[in-house]
């Protein structure tokens, strides 16, 4: 039977801010990686404060909570009070090796977690970063997300080579939620993992939400150790005495006595011990004390002997010495600064016989002015730095030596702050010029010269500057001006020398481009409501190389009549409503875009303003519709009244209405027999249920605007190309005769096409079943669709760029190229590609032959990321084939969308060397460098790379982060490479940042 030792009991009973690696957090935890854990209230519970973690992605090795190794122990036990939320899952490690590298750690991980079948307790061993599941029990009695549980982990060395885990969870009333037994299982008993000791610690893992979960209480045991019975005892305290002041002497067991010892002290000295003898107690390792108070001056020696049989420690070598005086004085010396005097304090020859207890400084403003009060006291020799003083004007100063006799000053001395010299100065200014047009640049010191310095520009550009030079005044830290006004377009340095002795700054490197022109006409979309009409702008191509100012909107009530005057101009793209508005009267708008240059308009659109329709069957040509651009198309090409179909997976639509008091409303679906699922979102609230007909809707919020978002998140991976019978059709929405239709308006940013595979498509993701709502695109849909964007997802399973896709290969590859050698040339067959169709014979272009929102001219996509080449690398393609698909389908992407962001993603298991050869990462990095050298001024290329690390990460986590195939993730493994996919799409979507994203 093991018996516990009590190593720590931490409570949580204030707030604690984070710290950083390696620093203590409260009551001895120790934050391993820095500003990851903290005490502070719940996201569900700000009444109180818990020891909780923010959010970790790989939490045993990136953000662990360590006791001290000093507690190390084979046989250890966890109890805490933990505050549990479906969100955030706290693990409990036992005998870990603190190893932080993705393959370094080693340890067992203990969890109370949530899945969709409830709370469940899981049990997992790691042995060199690789996670292996021996337990997974869900609780008998569930408690409710915010509930406050007892969590009891004993894991126990029961043999060299085996050991038992005993998990026993209970609720605030004491009652049993759930306990488990894990013995003679081969996962526990991993053999890296026996006979050793390890460390006790926390760590946190969040897939939505910070600081979800936390403890209340934590305790810490030990089974390792056994109480060991004293054989001898130490006596220790100081050797260096003074007449008639009492030292303290400790004698301390080297175990637990069996019985009471009596210790008796002698000394050849004359003096007194207070008192004569002490007790070594029963059982107890605890030491006790005694004085001794010298009553002369000398040497001898202090000896213990006891009435036990415990060995007697060596006798202490005694000297008595007089009692202490004041110290000498200290030594110091000042050095000037700006604004301030550094005092550098030596320490006192003598300390007088008694511990110097600090060194205090004195300040004044004239000689033997000093201050009675210190302005600090140094605890030991050292510097201090007195501040806020006046350039010029003296301080004087004295430092004194402090023990228990008194203060024993220096001889006062005195130093004047000084202004440091420049020596240095910097420039500043425009990288990018227009021809004929004056640039302001400045140059400035980093200190105030001593005198005047005189400063020249020149530039490798054609141009004229004015002033030819310019001077940075002596005593003064202000900059100075010149203009450069550039003769001609070209690239070229501007930089600086100087009179004085002050180190040149870096030359700049400039771009001149001709003048600027007004931009591009912008795009923009009406919208009809009643007595209204909403416009929708939409920024230009090119702002024409001058800052846009604003978007005018001209209205008009014939054909060419818009005013001249704007009725409003909006300060960015965005939303405008046009209001008082006659139903049936169509209005004429155009939008302008103005820069400096001036105003270009984008051609006349026309909207006829209607009453508000109520009730019966609404056609999806309906304002109250609003379907996810690239992949639908109707009854009457890319639009019509009566359908939209899709075959993609993650296609969505959106649908507006204001319910009345006893609101009803039936989404018509099809066709009859799909195998495609949707799920619905009415204001908020998810259920997901075959399109297979109609569907009525429940939980409709009465007298009220309600938002009904529709996505189709899985179809069987068979019969959807060429209006397969898995599509999903919509045909309409019918309403209760007293509800109204609204607008569904479309984000004002733009669209981001989203191309990939299976795992794009979610195939495995919900817990091995296929549902894209688990899968990472959906949360990057949904993350870009809060920014503004609307989002076309055209994913599709076993496919790539020369892989056929669907279980029966009849869904034409993306991109098919043949007959390349090296990655170069090769023959494209566009009977054999869909990039740019919806559909068979639905093309995804307009009549410029550019990808298309609905089908209208103008509405190319802000951005495409592409995540292909995983099936080419499993099918083992060919690597010239597919290097050369890449690159070419880059171009014929920016030829259908010349301004959009091209973002390539590296396929997220592509690191993992026993699954990928490494070749296939060479092939997409020789795919981007092609495209590159073939297109050396493209600007918005960019390659989205999730790193070795996580790559790892997910890959050896089978059943955990990746289904067992080692290619699909599962929900936790999307959950990892979201925010790295969306983080690198949205920095540059809105920071205008050209780059490649590699996270390690």
């Amino acid at each position: 039977m093991v018996t516990w030792t009590q190593l720590a009991d931490t409570t949580v009973t204030a707030a604690a801010g984070p710290v950083a690696a390696g620093q203590t957090l409260l009551d001895g935890w120790i934050d391993l990686a820095g500003n990851a854990w903290s005490s502070t209230t719940l996201v569900s519970d700000t009444t109180q404060d818990y020891l909780t973690s923010i959010k970790e992605s790989a939490p045993w090795t990136g953000g662990p909570l360590y006791r001290p190794q000093s507690e190390d122990a084979m046989s250890g036990r966890m109890t805490a009070q933990v505050h549990i939320d479906t969100n955030q899952t706290i693990y409990f490690m036992l005998r870990a090796n603190r190893g932080t590298g993705s393959t370094a750690f080693q340890g067992y991980l203990l969890s109370v977690d949530h899945n969709t079948s409830g709370f469940y307790l899981h049990g997992f061993a790691a042995v060199s970063g690789k996670l292996t599941q021996f337990l997974s029990q869900a609780l008998s009695t569930q408690p409710s997300s915010g509930d406050l549980i007892t969590v009891d982990v004993q894991l126990t060395q029961d043999t060299s080579t085996t050991s038992t885990m005993v998990v026993t969870v209970t609720n605030s009333a004491g009652a049993t939620l759930g306990s488990a037994t894990v013995t003679g299982n081969a996962t526990l008993n991993a053999s890296a993992l026996q006979n050793v000791a390890g460390s006790f610690g926390l760590c946190a893992y969040s897939a939505s939400s910070s600081n979800a979960a936390g403890i209340k209480e934590i305790s810490v045991y030990s089974g390792d150790a056994a109480a060991t019975m004293a054989t001898a005892y130490t006596l220790t305290g100081s050797s260096s005495l003074t007449v008639n002041t009492a030292a303290t002497y400790t004698v301390t067991p080297n175990g637990e006595p069996a019985a009471a010892v009596v210790v008796t002290p002698v000394c050849t000295l004359a003096g007194t011990f207070s008192p004569a003898t002490v007790t070594l107690p029963a059982g107890s390792s605890s030491g006790v004390t005694f004085t001794f108070t010298p009553s002369a001056v000398g040497a001898g020696s202090l000896s213990t002997t006891n009435n036990g049989s415990l060995t007697n420690p060596s006798a202490l070598s005694l000297t008595a010495s007089a009692a202490a005086t004041a110290p000498s004085a200290p030594s110091f010396t000042l050095t000037a600064g700006s604004g301030q005097v550094t005092v550098t304090v030596v320490a006192s020859t003598s300390t007088g016989g008694a511990a110097i207890t600090g060194y205090p400084i004195f300040v004044g403003t004239s000689a033997g002015s000093e201050s009675s009060s210190p302005v600090t006291t140094l605890t030991v020799a050292g510097s201090y730095t007195i501040t806020g003083l006046t350039n010029g004007t003296p301080v004087y100063v004295t430092v004194g030596a402090t023990n228990s006799a008194g203060t024993t000053k220096a001889a006062e001395q005195t130093a004047t702050p000084i202004a440091p010299a420049a020596t240095a100065y910097t420039l500043s200014g425009s990288s990018s010029l227009a021809v004929n047009t004056a640039a302001t640049y400045t140059v400035t010191p980093n200190a105030a010269p001593s005198s005047a310095v005189t400063v020249t520009p020149q530039c490798t550009l054609a141009g004229i500057f004015s002033p030819a030079t310019v001077v940075l005044a002596a005593g003064s830290t202000s900059g100075a001006t010149f203009t450069f006004t550039p003769s001609a377009v070209g690239s070229g340095s501007l930089s600086t020398t100087n009179s004085g002795n002050l180190t040149n700054p870096s030359a700049l490197s400039l771009t001149v481009i001709s003048q600027a022109t007004a931009p591009s006409a912008p795009s923009f979309t009406l919208a009809a409501g009643s007595g209204q009409v909403t416009v929708t702008v939409v920024a230009p191509t090119s702002t024409g190389g001058a800052a846009i100012t604003g978007y005018p909107i001209f209205v008009g009530t014939s054909a060419g009549s818009e005013s001249s005057s704007p009725v409003t101009t909006l300060a960015a793209p965005g939303s405008y409503t046009i209001t008082g508005l006659t139903n049936g009267t169509p209005i004429y708008v155009k939008v302008g875009a103005t820069n400096s240059v001036g105003t270009t308009q984008a051609a006349e659109q026309t909207a006829t303003p209607v009453a508000p329709v109520t009730g019966g069957t609404i056609a999806v040509d309906s304002p109250a519709f609003l379907f996810s651009p690239g992949n639908w198309y109707g009854d009457e090409g890319r639009i019509g009244s009566a359908w939209r179909r899709t075959w993609n997976v993650g296609a969505y639509f959106v649908f507006t209405w204001t319910a009345s008091a006893n609101p009803t409303a039936t989404l018509h679906l099809g066709p009859s027999g799909t195998g495609a699922n949707v799920t619905l979102y009415l204001n908020g609230v998810g259920t997901t249920v075959a399109a297979t007909g109609d569907i009525t809707l429940s939980g409709i919020t009465a007298s009220s605007e309600n938002v009904l978002f529709v996505i189709m998140s899985n179809t069987p991976q068979s019969a959807r190309w060429n209006q397969g019978a898995n599509n999903l059709v919509v045909s309409g929405m019918t309403l209760d005769d007293s509800s109204s239709v609204g607008v569904s308006t479309a984000g004002t940013k733009g669209w981001v096409k989203i191309i990939g595979d299976s795992i794009t498509e979610g195939i495995k993701a919900n817990n091995n079943k296929d549902n894209i709502v688990y899968g990472y695109t959906f949360q990057v849909l949904q993350g870009l669709r809060a920014l503004g964007y609307e989002v076309c997802v055209s994913a599709c399973g076993y496919s790539g760029y020369l892989i056929s896709g669907d279980s029966g290969a009849d869904v034409p590859p993306y991109y098919y190229v043949s007959g390349s050698s090296s990655g170069n040339g090769g023959t494209y067959d566009d009977s054999k590609s869909r990039w740019n169709k919806i559909d068979e014979n639905v093309s995804a272009l307009d009549s410029n032959n550019h990808l298309s929102a609905y089908g209208e001219v103008g509405t190319e996509p802000v951005a495409i990321a592409v995540n292909y080449l995983t099936n080419e690398a499993l099918s083992k393609s060919s690597t010239s084939d597919s290097q050369a698909a890449m690159t070419q389908a880059m171009a014929a992407h920016r030829q259908a969308a010349p301004d959009a962001w091209l973002f390539q993603i590296v396929p997220f298991g592509f690191h993992y060397a026993p699954k990928y050869a490494a070749s296939w990462l060479a092939v997409f990095n020789n795919a981007m460098n092609s495209y590159r050298s073939a297109y050396p001024g493209d600007s918005k290329v960019a390659t989205i790379d999730i790193g070795s690390d996580l790559s790892n990460t997910l890959e050896k986590n089978t059943g955990w982060y990746i289904y067992t195939d080692d290619v699909h993730p599962l929900a936790p493994g999307h959950a990892l490479v979201a925010p790295v996919v969306q983080a690198s799409i949205v920095t540059s979507l809105e920071s205008k940042r050209s780059q490649s994203y590699t996270f390690f």
